[in-house]
């Protein structure tokens, strides 16, 4: 930390397991904000590589680490909470161990929250395992859901999760906006619980856009457009409603929210279709540089 920054105004919580390959360039990404008045706190979650050592190095070197190493492995959903737990300011951020931050990521979206409650955002870029970009139909969109409840609820059950709706989970936002029923539902929801967590935030707060700072989301494989397998037809039309989540939606909205997610369902539904087709098209014309990097760090 710089002499400059003697004040400490948000908490990164990163969890961790078996990170060996990309934890490193994680937390050198985060490292390297160009705002540097955080503290990050590291739960390795009894990892059986060689993260911990990684971990623990990084610790020894740089005093805003706060690395702990879990006795046993307590499941995914309790380390997130246990970063977050640990975290001694209001303003919080979880971090994937296997994504890198543009360099200003902090710089520009903490003081967004920091003047009002929101969830502030950038956008993303999806990358391969080399860090070479890899086009994905959620590259680059702004994830903006503001204005009156009602709206920006609706606006974002409208927004096919192909396209990324889930993302902002890892935004900046301030902890006392994960309400009991913001936990409850990203703690016990089987399926996209982030998505329905968020849905719930929005209830009482927005998520904002900070522009064009990039979260380089990693899609280990080397590919974020592998195709799902195929389906058997009475398997396709068992999860027909789990597409678009809307028994699960429904399930945290009001009367007035249910009637109007009933009446838009059939929108949501072709939102999906246009999505997967243009998921697919960018599968069939996707032509990725293996040489070339996609994360920009110029600050």
């Amino acid at each position: 930390m710089t002499k400059s920054d003697r004040t400490t105004n948000l908490s990164i919580g990163l969890p961790v397991y078996n990170g060996e390959d990309f934890v490193a360039e994680a937390i050198a990404s985060l490292l390297a904000q160009t705002r540097g008045d955080f503290e990050l706190i590291i739960s390795d979650n009894h990892s059986t590589d060689r993260t911990w050592d990684i971990v623990s190095d990084y610790a020894k070197r740089d005093a805003r680490i706060r690395a702990v190493r879990q006795s046993e492995n307590i499941g995914p959903a309790a380390n997130f909470a246990f970063v977050m737990n640990e975290a001694r300011h209001s303003a919080f951020m979880w971090a994937a161990a296997d994504d890198v931050w543009h360099p200003r990521w902090v710089e520009t979206l903490l003081p967004l929250v920091l003047e009002r409650p929101c969830l502030a955002y950038g956008q993303l870029v999806t990358i391969g395992s080399n860090g070479a970009a890899w086009p994905h139909p959620a590259d680059r969109r702004p994830f903006s859901f503001t204005g009156g409840r009602l709206a920006r609820r609706l606006r974002f059950f409208l927004m096919p999760s192909l396209l990324g709706r889930a993302n902002p989970i890892y935004g900046i936002f301030r902890r006392e906006m994960f309400k009991p029923s913001v936990w409850k539902t990203f703690e016990s929801v089987p399926h996209a619980s982030d998505v329905l967590a968020l849905y719930e935030i929005l209830k009482d707060h927005e998520i904002v856009c900070g522009g064009a700072v990039y979260l380089y989301k990693r899609r280990a494989d080397g590919s974020g457009v592998n195709p799902q397998p195929a389906e058997s037809t009475v398997r396709k039309r068992r999860r027909r409603f789990k597409r678009t989540q809307l028994t699960d939606f429904m399930a945290r909205s009001t009367r007035l929210e249910r009637a109007l997610l009933v009446a838009l369902y059939p929108l949501a539904a072709l939102g999906t279709i246009a999505a997967k087709l243009q998921y697919f098209w960018v599968v069939a014309t996707a032509k990725p540089d293996k040489d070339q990097k996609a994360m920009d760090q110029t600050g």
